[in-house]
């Protein structure tokens, strides 16, 4: 072999390593990327979650024996347009509730032909009206049969907020008094 030869083999050799780098380090750029973007979308939930509704149960009663009356606060968060609540629990039954809101009852009375109501019906696992910072609900279940306190009840918010649209999910649980 003359010296071109050697020299043209080696350089080969060499661009073929060098290839074989580059095609290591762009697999080792885009297995970063990956992990770059799954720290972004943990971060980002972390963030929608922390920025999210909180609520507080302000007081759990039985009433009569056979009606749990739960007073939940949004504590904080954004004002929401959607609030879908179910309500589950030791003794309460899969039927109506009553949620008393007061946005709600001033929407409602200001519609043509609205009657004057205090309190108005949604059946379990429905949306209802508004809700901000402050402002409070009654969730009053029908339990299955007659109870003694202490009856525990299970609440699952599913919540929109009113100027973007996010969503979420709260649970808040209730021991009654």
């Amino acid at each position: 072999m003359d010296g071109e030869t050697i020299v043209a083999v080696i350089a080969a050799g060499i661009s073929a390593a060098a290839a074989i780098i580059a095609a290591m380090q762009a697999k080792s750029a885009r297995a970063q990327v990956v992990l770059l973007q799954r720290q972004i979308i943990r971060e980002e939930q972390a963030w929608h979650e922390e920025i999210g509704p909180t609520f507080e149960v302000l007081s759990g009663v039985l009433d009569s024996g056979r009606v749990l009356v739960v007073e939940v606060k949004q504590t904080g968060g954004p004002a929401l347009s959607e609030l879908f609540i179910t309500a589950t629990g030791e003794h309460a039954a899969q039927i109506p509730i009553r949620i008393t809101h007061r946005e709600a009852l001033e929407r409602q009375l200001a519609a043509p032909g609205a009657e004057r109501r205090t309190s108005f019906y949604v059946p379990n696992g429905r949306d209802f009206a508004p809700l901000a910072p402050g402002g409070t609900i009654k969730v009053e279940m029908l339990l299955e049969s007659e109870s003694t306190p202490p009856v525990t009840a299970h609440l699952r918010m599913a919540c929109r907020a009113r100027d973007t649209g996010a969503t979420w999910v709260r649970d808040l649980s209730c021991v009654s008094e």
